[in-house]
């Protein structure tokens, strides 16, 4: 049985000091609001490989299972400087051309694993093994980049050896 939060994926940017050359950058180039907004933009689109491998993989009869997978902003935090992206299946009601449509989230457990009536079909373990290490991939390179375009914006052309993200 599948655990909620065992396939999370974690990356703690630790060992930068507050003087740290790199940190005082990307400070004195961008304002907090703009941080945390270009934070949130890279690990919102380190999860869209997933979601597509998700979406690719799930059996379609209407389509509502498909169509109830996305990417959305984690309800808990956990700590104040915590970004949190859920991709996966959601429930609920929402709006669309005018009618009111329903998520079929909820019966997302019995396409992958299976009922008693017919086998399971296995496309959110597979896209999770996948999106993983893209999603490791694509976050380090968005850190990356926002250090460097935060380093050209102070003039100081490239940070060189001091970006090893």
């Amino acid at each position: 049985m599948a655990q909620r939060g065992r396939n999370s994926l974690r990356i703690d940017l630790v060992g930068f000091d507050r003087n740290d050359p790199a940190m005082r950058a990307l400070r004195s180039g961008f304002t907090l609001k703009r941080r945390v907004s270009e934070l949130n933009k890279i690990v919102k689109h380190s999860g869209e490989p997933m979601l597509r491998k998700m979406k690719r993989g799930s059996p379609v009869d209407t389509g509502a299972l498909r169509n109830s997978l996305g990417i959305e902003k984690a309800r808990r935090k956990k700590g104040p400087f915590l970004i949190s992206y859920f991709v996966g299946a959601r429930t609920g009601r929402y709006i669309s051309g005018g009618e009111i449509k329903a998520r079929a989230g909820w019966r997302l457990h019995w396409a992958e694993l299976g009922t008693v009536k017919h086998p399971g079909r296995y496309f959110m373990g597979p896209a999770i093994r996948y999106g993983m290490p893209v999603s490791k991939r694509l976050i380090r390179n968005g850190l990356r980049n926002l250090l460097r375009n935060a380093a050209k914006r102070l003039g100081r052309g490239k940070l060189g050896s001091i970006i090893k993200v």
